[in-house]
């Protein structure tokens, strides 16, 4: 073979070659181009990032890019990466709207998880139960990006844990800076305002402007219901946003503990939580209502047989709400004439919170 043969054939090698590559090259930006989602539009991107439908639990893996900027000091791509919502599944996801708060563009999302009952917001039902909650995405850029306010909530949990409801809500008014479509931070507020007896928050937010602004952003939204029934004032009208809340719903128990709460007719309160005793918080409203009808006997008999599982779930709360159940509990121990028991839940009573004035009176009547 001649030098020009030789020339040539390498020639017809290395142009084969290149065809190929460049046919290869091709195809692979045509199937990142199948997979990646436009996100100039929300509804392909809401269908990306939740997979509504799948039987898959969610999770963060691969999804960081959709974490709006305001959010990058609220969660570490690491943290977000592993978070995987293991005990639910995500049924549907909805565009709810559109709205723009000063400079920015938001979109309100609904989503409805079907839970686990053994674990985080679902441990109040007796099988699987579902939650409604709403999230809220920014328009970056001509993206959109899912808002997450993760560092910032738990520190108002602290707070509020801690018995600084004041201060719980003056953070809670911060992150509304950051998301001001936030139901859960809103319920916070609510919270606070409740707590520490303030008629307003630092921006001049009452507790009837919370009920409204929930209502207002999603009012099928459970923590939404929760807020309206909590802090209605008229437990008639209560009772309506109860009956809207799906009888699955993992809010539902804690929200129907608020209303019965507020009820002054105990047999009325007793026949409303007849199918949810097996829930400790529910317990707690049987235990008062028993003592407030006189039936002792079978009050004390709750306490014996779950007490356990009552001062659990007290103690998971903040301190001056578990101080304030053990004196009820102490009360109608010594009521029924158990001074040991009334002693017992005393003492714990005072671990919570030391400046509690019913327990401080029943532990002196004690001497």
């Amino acid at each position: 073979m001649n030098l020009k043969t030789r020339y040539c054939s390498s020639l017809r090698f290395v142009l084969n070659i290149s065809f190929y590559i460049v046919i290869l090259s091709i195809l692979s930006l045509a199937i990142v181009s199948c997979n990646r989602v436009d996100e100039t539009n929300l509804e392909n991107v809401v269908k990306y990032y939740y997979q509504p439908g799948s039987k898959r639990a969610w999770e963060g893996k691969g999804k960081w890019e959709f974490i709006s900027k305001a959010s990058y000091n609220e969660i570490s791509p690491e943290q977000f990466e592993r978070k995987v919502d293991k005990d639910c599944i995500i049924n549907s996801a909805s565009v709810l709207g559109q709205e723009q708060v000063g400079d920015n563009v938001y979109a309100r999302v609904a989503i409805i998880k079907q839970c686990k009952s053994n674990k985080t917001n679902c441990s109040l039902v007796a099988t699987l139960g579902t939650l409604s909650l709403t999230n809220t995405w920014i328009l970056e850029d001509g993206k959109w990006r899912i808002i997450s306010t993760d560092k910032s909530s738990e520190k108002i949990k602290d707070l509020f844990k801690s018995g600084d409801y004041a201060a719980s809500v003056k953070e809670a008014e911060q992150i509304l800076f950051i998301d001001p479509f936030s139901i859960h931070t809103y319920k916070y507020i609510a919270f606070g305002l409740n707590r520490s007896g303030l008629m307003q928050s630092p921006t001049k937010r009452s507790i009837e402007d919370v009920v409204r602004s929930v209502l207002s952003i999603n009012p099928k939204d459970d923590e939404a219901l929760f807020i309206a029934v909590t802090y209605s004032q008229d437990p008639q009208v209560a009772k309506t946003f109860l009956r809207k809340m799906p009888k699955d719903s993992c809010a539902r128990i804690y929200t129907l503990f608020n209303l019965c709460t507020e009820l002054t007719d105990k047999n009325e309160v007793l026949e409303l939580i007849k199918d949810d005793e097996n829930n400790p918080e529910i317990l707690l409203l049987k235990i008062q209502a028993l003592g407030q009808l006189g039936k002792y006997k079978e009050a004390v008999e709750v306490i014996k047989n779950k007490g356990k599982e009552i001062q659990d779930e007290l103690t998971s709360n903040d301190a001056a709400y578990g101080a304030g159940w053990a004196a009820i509990i102490a009360g109608v121990c010594l009521s029924s004439g158990d001074k040991a028991m009334a002693q017992g839940w005393l003492d714990y009573g005072i671990t919570r919170d030391p400046n509690n004035e019913k327990i401080r009176t029943f532990m002196h009547q004690l001497k």
